[in-house]
């Protein structure tokens, strides 16, 4: 995590222990922007390719824009948590029995399983620097 970052920078022998064999600093994917075109961008490649490992029998072929910006809206871009929406939301909708995600599933999902991450996607919503800056790890 970021917060964590600082702590394996202070020295060699932690610096090479943080990094192991590499390190990357995953921050959370951009939204795109009205102009850039949604398959160009980091954030509709990403939700693209893995919306391609549904095991929905209805499953859409295709994400539609009204899902990414509920999982954007959701997520905040943060890879865990579009990945763990992703996957709560095809088990629910297997257990629903209607076999396939829709934004109103992934808002259900999100309000019942991800309680304790809604003050963080919230403040990372708000864009307030104050908010963001109570969780440390953001």
């Amino acid at each position: 995590t970021p917060k964590a970052r600082s702590v394996f920078e202070l020295d060699l022998r932690s610096a090479r222990r943080g990094a192991g064999f590499g390190s990357i600093l995953w921050e959370p994917l951009s939204k795109p922007s009205g102009e850039q075109e949604v398959s160009r961008t980091e954030w509709g490649a990403f939700t693209s390719r893995l919306w391609k490992y549904q095991w929905l029998t209805k499953a859409s072929p295709e994400v539609t824009d009204e899902i990414r910006d509920t999982w954007y809206e959701l997520s905040q871009g943060i890879m865990d948590v579009v990945i763990k929406l992703f996957v709560l939301s095809q088990i629910r909708a297997v257990v629903t029995g209607i076999e396939r995600i829709t934004p109103a599933l992934m808002r259900k999902v999100y309000q019942d399983e991800l309680k304790p991450i809604h003050p963080m996607i919230d403040a990372l919503r708000s864009g307030d620097v104050t908010k963001i800056a109570r969780y440390s790890d953001l």
